[in-house]
Order: C-alpha cells, then sequence, then structure tokens
C-alpha cells in the first residue's frame, strides 16, 4: 500500500528524472518514449549521474559492460557499465533500462556514454565483455581502437562444450592467468600435451582479448571476469519496463 502498483509508478517517471536532476544538477536523465493508441509507452531511460562522470576521471581508463534480464512484474533488460576505483572497487558509470539488447540500444547507450565520459581518443579505454553480438557491432563503430577483453568465464562456458574436463579447464585458467609470453607460451604447451584439440580450439582466440600476458600495459588491471558489472543494483520500482 506505501509502495503503490509498480506499473503506476511509471507515470511519474517524468517527475522522479527532475527531482533527480534538480538534486544532481549536471546529470544526464533521458528518457526514451512512443505514443501507441494515444497511450505513452516508455521504451527506455538513461540514467548517469553528475557524481559518476566526475568520479570515473580519477578511476583507470577500463570499463566493463553486461547485460541482464529483468524478471520482476514487468520485464525488460539492464545495460551498465562499471569501472574499477582506484581501490580496486566496483565504479557503476551509468545504466540503462530498455526493451531489448542489440546494437540499436548498445549504440544509443554508447553515444550517450561518450559525451558524459568526454571521450575523445577512445584507444586509451580497455572494454571488458562477453559475446554479445550487438555489444559486439556498437563497440565496433563506437569505441574502435579500444582494448577489447572478453570475460574468461564466458569463454570457458563455450569451450566446456567441446571439453568438459576439469584438467582443462584448470589449464584454460592457467593460459589466461599467465603474466609472461613465455609463461603463456609454456602453459599452452602444457595443455597441448593434454589435448591437442582442445589447444586449437584455444589458438583460434587472440590472446590479447583474454590472456594477462599479452594485456596492455597502460591499464594497471588484470581483469579476467565481467561479473562486476552483475552486481549492479537498481531501486525496486525500476525492475523492468511497464507503460508509462
Amino acid at each position: 500500500m506505501l509502495e503503490g502498483s509498480m506499473k503506476e509508478q511509471y507515470r511519474v517517471l517524468d517527475d522522479y528524472c527532475k527531482q533527480l536532476l534538480h538534486h544532481n544538477s549536471g546529470s544526464t536523465f533521458i528518457i526514451k518514449s512512443s505514443i501507441v493508441n494515444d497511450n505513452k509507452l516508455f521504451e527506455r531511460v538513461y540514467i548517469c549521474l553528475k557524481d559518476c562522470k566526475d568520479g570515473f576521471k580519477a578511476c583507470r581508463p577500463l570499463i566493463g559492460l553486461d547485460g541482464c534480464f529483468l524478471k520482476g512484474y514487468c520485464k525488460g533488460l539492464l545495460l551498465a557499465v562499471v569501472g574499477i576505483d582506484a581501490n580496486n572497487d566496483m565504479f557503476l558509470i551509468a545504466y540503462v533500462i530498455c526493451e531489448k539488447e542489440n546494437t540499436d540500444t548498445w549504440n544509443w547507450f554508447f553515444k550517450l556514454l561518450k559525451e558524459d565520459l568526454e571521450v575523445i581518443d577512445t584507444r586509451r579505454y580497455t572494454l571488458i565483455r562477453d559475446r554479445q553480438k550487438g555489444l559486439e557491432n556498437a563497440l565496433g563503430s563506437l569505441f574502435d581502437g579500444a582494448e577489447i577483453r572478453f570475460c574468461v568465464r564466458h569463454l570457458h562456458a563455450n569451450f566446456k562444450k567441446e571439453f568438459p574436463s576439469l584438467l582443462l579447464k584448470q589449464k584454460l585458467w592457467a593460459c589466461a592467468k599467465a603474466t609472461t609470453l613465455e609463461d603463456f607460451k609454456r602453459r599452452m604447451a602444457e595443455m597441448k600435451e593434454v589435448k591437442e584439440n582442445a589447444y586449437d580450439w584455444l589458438m583460434k582466440k587472440a590472446p590479447t582479448e583474454w590472456s594477462k600476458s599479452h594485456f596492455r600495459f597502460h591499464v594497471n588491471g588484470d581483469m579476467l571476469l565481467n561479473n562486476l558489472c552483475e552486481s549492479s543494483t537498481l531501486p525496486y520500482w525500476m525492475q523492468g519496463t511497464s507503460p508509462s
């Protein structure tokens, strides 16, 4: 009774964003909606607080990207970009609630994000993600030249479909955690000795995308997982999309 209907709360989404902007001057709140049968339907909302914009300037140029389904009363997706601060803690930069995860939604997200973060040279950034196709297409057009890393957990999820061995899993992670080129070559040779087909499968993946030994030196971070994005939380009323 105190919270009211979740569906009805979408009717005051505009007022909510105005209040956020009033109390957080310099923040960015953008709502996209459409008119269907004379009804205003909510599609997307982008939120980036001013303190998050300013705070990211003191973070490493490392950004985690991911999306997850919202399974409450309303449906939709949460797309989030998260950085790592000087204490190695998660630093939420911005997030979007949208109708689906595809090239269009990620493009919309990235264009707004680049403006908020005042990104000029995309080559100085490192982005860690999974292999979602829409995300890949958007990054190629808007973050050209940035270092791309893939989540090793997602890499192993595909790897184990063909090679469901605990020993091979350990060998894969040893290759991913190698910090020098010589160590990487040695670990890969060990993988080859155990199962050559698994070695061949892994050799088709660019090591610059998943092994510490090949990461660029200008980003002081050795992240191999992208699960920090999935830790993002939202107010209860935003657990999905609904007509506004």
